[in-house]
């Protein structure tokens, strides 16, 4: 668990910088600004400029997959090519999919790793889906969650 603490505070500010007026629906107040560190010399104002295809492949992308620290081979093995699904392509085959076996010993969350904790990312998709669950709802779902 010690290198993937140190990965993250490579790759992330995490200091908790909390807005004092925006709240989740929780009342949990939410986390502002850029979490990610960039490579050197590079600004949040170059990337906004460059198309996807060069932050791809110069490597920029400030948020790379996080190995699972529960892996053995070190590193997630599935690319979900994502960007396929924007476009409305089908798939090769079959898509793999996570499990959730361990979800709670893997901070942080979401491809990107933009939650770390599991009440944050139940409230983001609470909110993106518009499922409208109760707070006792989503303390079931982080529950749930916690148990695999």
């Amino acid at each position: 668990m010690q290198a993937q603490r140190k990965l993250l505070d490579q790759r992330y500010n995490l200091q908790a910088n909390l807005d004092p007026q925006a709240k989740m629906s929780c009342g949990k107040p939410f986390a502002v600004g850029p979490t990610a560190r960039l490579a050197q010399g590079v600004t949040r104002e170059r990337l906004a400029q460059m198309k996807p295809e060069e932050i791809s492949a110069q490597g920029l992308f400030p948020y790379p997959t996080l190995p699972h620290p529960l892996q053995s081979n070190g590193g997630q093995v599935f690319h979900l090519h994502t960007e396929r699904f924007l476009k409305n392509e089908p798939p090769d085959g079959p898509i793999k999919a996570f499990t959730l076996r361990g979800t709670k010993d893997g901070p942080p969350y979401l491809h990107d790793g933009r939650y770390l904790t599991l009440e944050d990312t139940a409230e983001f998709f609470n909110l993106v889906l518009q499922l409208r669950l109760t707070p006792q709802e989503k303390t079931d779902v982080v529950e749930f969650m916690r148990q695999l």
